[in-house]
């Protein structure tokens, strides 16, 4: 199977990615329980593990699953994190990403270090809108103000000042 998905071309490969997503975002309630008992092994026995298989769309897309994790959050993040990569485009990931709670608390702040390893690895220096992007960092900060005096959230914050936010 790892092979069929290999050689589908990368537009493809993003439309599967995106199908995990909105079928992982369907299940809702139970959208945890859906990422342990099969997206997470789906892509862990079935993905291919080659990196250059992998462009900014797809990216995107195991962003986006990764954020309909649900209480899974931390784990999807580490699962999807060696597919990501910098997203040209980002700002409806960081907009799903502020829109989501986790028992009426707002995911960054609920998993700000995740989070903060999320939007660190999709968030450039160039391109994308920063809506929602100092949300996120405040909630992140709120969760735990640590992670404030790391590199990722400082470079973030640098981002959002370069652009007057």
């Amino acid at each position: 199977m790892r092979d069929a998905v290999k050689s589908i071309e990368a537009a493809g490969r993003s439309e599967i990615a995106h199908t995990i997503y909105r079928l992982l975002k369907e299940a809702q309630k139970d959208s945890a329980s859906y990422w342990t008992n099969r997206v997470e092994p789906w892509i862990t026995s079935i993905w291919p593990k080659d990196r250059a298989m992998i462009d900014a769309r797809t990216a995107k897309q195991f962003a986006l699953i990764s954020a309909a994790a649900g209480t899974e959050f931390e784990r999807a993040v580490e699962v999807v994190e060696k597919y990501l990569q910098l997203i040209e485009d980002f700002s409806y990931v960081v907009h799903i990403i502020e829109s989501t709670k986790i028992d009426d608390t707002p995911l960054a702040q609920k998993y700000p270090a995740a989070t903060l390893k999320l939007l660190d690895a999709i968030v450039g220096d160039e391109g994308g809108w920063p809506d929602g992007l100092r949300n996120l960092l405040n909630q992140i900060s709120q969760g735990d103000d640590s992670l404030t005096g790391l590199p990722s959230y400082r470079r973030l914050g640098e981002y959002l000042r370069r652009r007057g936010l």
